[in-house]
């Protein structure tokens, strides 16, 4: 059995952090869904990108998911 973290990694300065929006559609934190970061290649993903993301990067399947709502 494989560790299903060993494709973690934790960014240094030199890593560029997509959070602000997905790299594929418009997605971003404060969508009905929020947004998905890779933790292994720290790109910013919508919900309908991540099972693509998943299957062409096998092994890089761990998420953090950024929801971010309004208060009014």
């Amino acid at each position: 059995m494989t560790d299903v973290y060993q494709n973690v990694r934790i960014p240094n300065s030199d890593d560029k952090v997509y959070k602000d929006e997905c790299v594929y559609s418009f997605d971003n934190p404060e969508s009905e869904n929020g947004l998905f970061i890779c933790m292994s290649t720290f790109r910013g993903l919508g919900k309908d990108h991540v099972a693509r993301h998943c299957k062409l990067n096998p092994g890089k399947n761990v998420f953090l998911h950024i929801l971010r709502r309004r208060r009014t």
